[in-house]
């Protein structure tokens, strides 16, 4: 038996002493599924685990898990008749929704983005953001020095006036659990743990809430009433009492929630490797949990991230599966799976509500465009960070997201993210940053059973390349037989092998990535080759 036929017998065992532990229908057959998709994943993580990345801490769930892809799927291959000619791929489609592009009486975002000024607070991460209508309100957090120390202290950002004021001390203790926070009618409510506390802007001045019946790491609200799925209550704002909910049908761990705006919805599942999401939803004012329909097979429950999109939930996880619930009539559609190179990374997915988003993995901060497309950006020009949307009408498509730079401050932004993918001038593939313009892009997809992202984009009018990265994929010296090295300009040199034409370029970028770069013209392909950046 060789190794792989002893790790498929070690995890089949494993997953079939808690088959028993499982609520019927969650998951059909995980042991069966294990010998037909280990294989496949296993080389894969053995590959990345040396280099795995944590970005953003508190902006992604602490649980480590370990996913295995389903196998590639067969494809059927069809000769096309005269009727069926292959089409060209549209670019994809950058519409605003119903806001003007540029246009932001709220905030003068430009190309698409603006960091505002330093707030008065130490450089944390993950405090709790709150939009009231003038103010971004951050509050709590942990400290961005690799300490264990968190905050408890918080100020607020006028839109207005462009300033930040101190708010007044909190009674809430700090903890390891990450604050949230939403605005009510009765002020801003914000959750610690197990404690609350409602803070009211006007007056800067704080009122403690009774204690939880659980813990809260979740929290939305309809203006009057305020649910958490992770304390499993509802509170009335009105006077500031919890009410506990029935238990739900299905105990879902590592969930993620949505609010549609009158329903939370919840997506998890068991705490066993390779199951299958499972999806509840709860109206804060039925007080009553319900089963939604199952999601797609293929989204494993493992570090899963949703958000509304005004339409319907789009949630995607680590895996770069993407699916998407529409309430309206329960149904579930399984969406291209986001092009971002796989690492042992938690995806935060976060939408301004306008039928557009961001995916933000371990490199790339994937945009989805209002037509559906996915456009992979460097994660360095979109730092990862806790994300909220704004959801007013004067900001529509603005979401704001708290970061931290490279001289360890503080450093909060705004996004339009339809508008930002207008000017970006570069798109990760893979392991490789190439400069090339994200409204250029004509395709791109992930998929296959070595992780292979792939963009097709005209860089240049009537020019159309394709590049590729991927994993164990061996140079191919046989029809690049010419060997080159080129500089990128900042001091790094790569080699490269490249055909006799200049036409298509390939480099081994580490002991696991080859990228490869194809065009219609060699002079575009020479310069993307150029422009290539490896982490």
């Amino acid at each position: 038996m060789n190794r792989d036929d002893l790790e498929d017998a070690r995890i089949r065992a494993a997953l079939q002493r808690d088959l028993g532990r499982l609520e019927a229908g969650l998951v059909d057959d995980p042991a069966a599924a294990v010998g037909t998709r280990v294989r496949a994943r296993s080389r894969r993580r053995r590959a990345v685990v040396a280099t795995t990345t944590v970005i953003g801490l508190f902006a992604v769930a602490a649980t480590t898990a370990t996913v295995i892809d389903d196998e590639p799927a067969k494809v059927e291959t069809v000769s096309p008749t005269e009727e069926q000619q292959p089409t060209t791929p549209a670019p994809p489609d950058l519409t605003p929704g119903d806001r003007s592009s540029g246009q932001n009486p709220l905030l003068p975002l430009t190309a698409g983005i603006m960091y505002l000024e330093e707030p008065p607070l130490r450089p944390r991460w993950g405090p709790a953001m709150v939009w009231t209508g003038s103010e971004i309100v951050a509050w709590g957090g942990q400290a961005s020095d690799g300490s264990e120390r968190t905050f408890t202290d918080g100020a607020a950002y006028n839109v207005a006036t462009r300033r930040w004021r101190p708010m007044a001390q909190a009674p809430l203790p700090g903890g390891e659990s990450r604050p949230v926070g939403v605005m009510t009618g009765a002020g801003v409510v914000i959750a610690q743990g197990a404690n609350a506390a409602r803070w009211e802007p006007a007056t800067n001045t704080w009122s403690e809430l009774p204690d939880p019946p659980r813990p809260v790491v979740d929290l939305a609200t309809d203006g009057t009433l305020a649910v958490s799925a992770s304390a499993n209550a509802v509170l009335d704002t009105r006077d500031g009492r919890w009410r506990e909910l029935p238990e739900p049908p299905v105990h879902l761990e590592r969930p993620t929630t949505a609010w549609t705006g009158s329903q939370l919805i919840v997506v998890g599942g068991p705490s066993t490797a390779f199951a299958s999401a499972v999806a509840l939803a709860v109206d804060p004012s039925e007080g009553m949990w319900r089963r939604l329909a199952t999601p797609p097979d293929r989204l494993h429950a493992e570090a899963l991230s949703a958000d509304w999109d005004g339409e319907r939930v789009v949630v995607v996880n680590y895996d770069m599966q993407a699916v998407a619930y529409d309430p309206r009539t329960d149904q579930w559609e399984q969406l291209p799976d986001t092009p971002a190179r796989f690492f042992e990374n938690a995806p935060t997915f976060a939408s301004p509500g306008d039928g557009t988003g961001v995916a933000f993995h371990a490199l790339a901060a994937v945009v989805r465009t209002a037509g559906g497309a996915w456009v992979p950006l460097p994660n360095a020009l979109l730092p990862q960070g806790r994300v909220i949307s704004l959801r007013d009408e004067r900001a529509r498509g603005v979401l704001l997201i708290w970061t931290i730079d490279g001289s360890d401050r503080n450093r909060p932004y705004a996004l339009d993210p339809v508008d930002f993918v207008r000017s970006a001038s570069a798109v990760q593939v893979g392991i490789a940053r190439i400069d090339v313009a994200a409204r250029t892009l004509v395709e791109s997809r992930y998929g296959g059973d070595d992780d292979t992202v792939e963009v097709v984009a005209e860089p240049t009018p009537g020019v159309r390349c394709t590049i590729t990265s991927g994993y164990g994929r061996p140079l191919d010296d046989r029809t690049l037989p010419v060997a080159e090295e080129l500089d990128d300009g900042q001091g790094t040199r790569t080699e490269w092998r490249r055909d006799r034409a200049g036409t298509k370029w390939q480099a081994g970028v580490d002991a696991t990535d080859t990228v490869t770069i194809s065009c219609d013209d060699a002079d575009v392909a020479r310069e993307l080759a150029t422009s290539a950046r490896f982490p």
